[in-house]
């Protein structure tokens, strides 16, 4: 059996693509997970999310053709941290610059027109407070007098998810994304971020 994922064929994350009675594990049992993941943890994590992903109806990852349930009961995803309604207020910053490039007009416009933001921020929990790696939106609602914001808040030692790994290449978990966020800032900022809010349309560091 080969996957469809987001219009190509992968055969990289389910071992040999093969389906049933062809020597292979089923890639939907907790056995066969755990050898296409080859003993790497964050990809056995990486890999029940897709599962999960996909028999919640994700249509972005689905099998190429139906595929059997198998008789040993599926390892059960990991969540990520449910969306929250948070008062902008809330929220310390990352960045001393934030919206570089035309980020903080397109958010703005959004804003305007539409009275809301609706993708969701990231942000850290500290000794101090809730850190926001996505500095732009959070900058932006408080301008525009916005009194609630969505977002997803994040332990330090929880692990990067997948979908993150290229913005966040090299970094295991949301504690060194914030602290790699406030070091590279000129500036550097505290470890727990700061209520400052940024300057908006500077070129961020990152």
């Amino acid at each position: 059996m080969t996957w469809e994922v987001q219009g190509r064929q992968d055969h990289g994350w389910f071992g040999h693509g093969t389906g049933p009675g062809q020597g292979h594990p089923s890639p939907f049992s907790p056995h066969g997970i755990e050898l296409a993941a080859g003993g790497d943890p964050r990809k056995l994590l990486a890999l029940q999310r897709l599962i999960g992903r996909l028999w919640g109806g994700d249509k972005t990852l689905r099998p190429s053709r139906p595929v059997a349930p198998s008789a040993t009961p599926m390892a059960r995803p990991l969540p990520g941290p449910p969306v929250q309604q948070l008062p902008p207020e809330l929220l310390r910053f990352s960045q001393t610059t934030a919206g570089g490039n035309g980020g903080t007009e397109r958010v703005r416009d959004y804003v305007q027109r539409h009275g809301t933001i609706d993708t969701p921020v990231d942000v850290v929990r500290t000794r101090d407070g809730l850190v926001s790696i996505d500095n732009t939106r959070v900058a932006v609602a408080r301008e525009q007098g916005l009194s609630s914001i969505p977002a997803r808040i994040w332990e330090p030692t929880d692990p990067i998810p997948m979908e993150f790994e290229r913005r966040f290449e090299g970094l295991q978990n949301w504690g060194e994304v914030l602290a790699d966020r406030v070091q590279r800032q000129i500036p550097q900022l505290p470890p727990t971020g700061t209520t400052t809010i940024p300057l908006l349309g500077g070129r961020s560091p990152r």
